[in-house]
């Protein structure tokens, strides 16, 4: 879980309310290598730390024209903690992260992404 700084790493089981919101690629369709809408990373709600560099989300890795929110299926385990700071290889800019994400395993194959 390279993508979380570790000390803030929570797993936790989803409740009736939980929901998340997806930065995606809106030509996802067209190039299956895109960011989807029902990835695996997610974030709970805006803030001022809610954008590429908050979220340490390189373009390379989702261009972030399409947002979509989910119902985080109820008894679905998760991730929650702090976006930890990414570097690709090299590049000289690194993103620093620190905001707030929730990371689910493989939603598209378990079903645990709902629409609200």
């Amino acid at each position: 879980m390279d993508s979380f700084s570790p000390q803030t790493l929570q797993v936790e089981i989803a409740g009736s309310k939980e929901y998340g919101i997806r930065f995606y690629d809106m030509k996802y369709k067209a190039n299956p290598k895109l960011a989807r809408p029902n990835g695996q990373y997610l974030f709970e709600t805006f803030t001022s730390n809610i954008n590429r560099d908050g979220l340490a989300l390189p373009p390379s890795w989702n261009q972030m024209t399409g947002i979509k929110q989910w119902q985080i299926k109820p008894g679905t385990i998760i991730l929650k903690g702090i976006a930890d700071s990414q570097q690709l290889e090299g590049a000289q800019y690194i993103y620093p992260g620190g905001a707030k994400q929730i990371f689910i395993y493989q939603p598209w194959n378990y079903k645990t992404l709902l629409e609200p």
